[in-house]
């Protein structure tokens, strides 16, 4: 399919940009708090929308807040945003998610979406690649990308796969939000074949054996992990991003950085303020924050 940025606006929704349009952000944790700051900063007026009474809700750029029972169901998300963007007049407003299963809601659910919003999130058919984590490792796979060992191993004999392989490993989902949400990491580390035999035995407890990922873990801290992101549109780059995380400088010496959790402070070491043409922002982590804030996975796989 072609990039959803260049598709045409549905009539429904106007192309022009009145004043009043604005940006539902959906999820307001730390990571709606930055949208709502940035947009809110240029005069963006903001509607948060949330199944929890989180920090972005009470930031002075916040405009509209709505609390919804569910946010996690697909259909019960979208069928909430419908209701809310008819009943508050949000024709026209630009939908930001803020969490995996609402980027794959607003996804599948993109052709009824855009009969009342802005829909920047791809069609199902891109998201796919991203948010289950075995077709992401399988695109890579038949692109020549080089990933770490990586088995979906099913069930505890096909750990035998692995036998051959020296410790640590990673014990991870293939979906993130059905294995994060009852464990609060993205991931286990395994020391050995025992343990990771007994995390995959608790793994299984949470998630269905077949979206259990097991990798091996590649050495280095955050001096050797770099993260980009970019804006494309029509196939050309318009902005990129960029970051590097020396996640030693954040963990006492005498501990190991505590990889299986996510980033939710950086700071900003270059930020172009023409953003007219392509530009690029690199960002380091903080190294005056103590060792128990959070820090960038160096296994993560997007």
């Amino acid at each position: 399919m072609g990039s959803t940025l260049s598709q045409a606006i549905p009539k429904t929704v106007s192309t022009s940009s009145p004043p009043n349009v604005g940006a539902v952000v959906i999820g307001g944790d730390y990571q709606g708090l930055g949208i709502v700051r940035s947009l809110g900063q240029q005069g963006v007026p903001v509607c948060v929308v949330d199944d929890e009474l989180s920090i972005a809700r009470y930031s002075r750029y916040t405009t509209k807040f709505v609390k919804v029972a569910n946010l996690r169901d697909e259909r019960t998300a979208v069928d909430n945003l419908l209701e809310i963007g008819k009943r508050l007049g949000l024709e026209g407003w630009v939908l930001y998610p803020t969490r995996d299963e609402l980027v794959a809601a607003l996804s599948r659910y993109r052709a009824e979406l855009t009969g009342i919003f802005r829909v920047p999130t791809p069609a199902w058919e891109s998201v796919k690649w991203a948010w289950d984590k075995r077709n992401t490792y399988q695109l890579a796979q038949e692109l020549g990308i080089p990933t770490p060992v990586t088995h979906n191993p099913k069930n505890l004999e096909g750990l035998a796969l692995l036998d051959t392989y020296a410790p640590p490993f990673a014990v991870k989902p293939a979906i993130k939000e059905h294995f994060f949400y009852a464990t609060k990491a993205k991931a286990w580390g395994a020391a050995s074949h025992s343990e990771l035999r007994a995390l995959f035995q608790s793994a299984t407890e949470v998630v269905k054996p077949e979206e259990i990922i097991v990798q091996e873990l590649i050495p280095g801290g955050g001096s050797q992990q770099f993260s980009y992101c970019a804006f494309f549109r029509d196939g050309k780059q318009w902005a990129r991003w960029s970051f590097d995380a020396d996640a030693n400088t954040l963990c006492n010496s005498d501990e190991p950085a505590p990889m299986w959790r996510p980033s939710t402070f950086l700071s900003w070491k270059n930020c172009p303020s023409d953003f007219s043409a392509p530009s690029i922002t690199t960002v380091s982590s903080n190294s005056n924050i103590s060792s128990t804030h959070a820090i960038p996975n160096t296994n993560s796989s997007t």
